[in-house]
C-alpha cells in the first residue's frame, strides 16, 4: 500500500475518533463547535486525499 495511502487512512480514522470523543466528553459551548469543526475538516480532507489518489492511479 502506497504510504500516503496508509497516513490519509489513519489521518480519517483518527479525526473520525477525536470527532466522536469530542461529541461525547465534552460539554456544550465554544470550544466543543471549535473541536468538531477542526476534526471535521480533518476528515473532509483526508477523504479529498484518498479520492485524488484514486483519480490519479487510473
Amino acid at each position: 500500500m502506497n504510504p500516503v495511502k496508509a497516513m490519509l487512512w489513519a489521518l480519517l480514522a483518527l479525526c473520525l475518533g477525536a470527532n466522536i470523543a469530542v461529541s461525547l466528553k465534552m460539554e456544550n459551548g465554544p470550544m466543543e463547535v471549535l473541536m468538531s469543526v477542526l476534526t471535521g475538516l480533518g476528515v473532509l480532507g483526508a477523504i479529498t486525499g484518498l479520492v485524488l489518489l484514486r483519480r490519479v492511479a487510473r
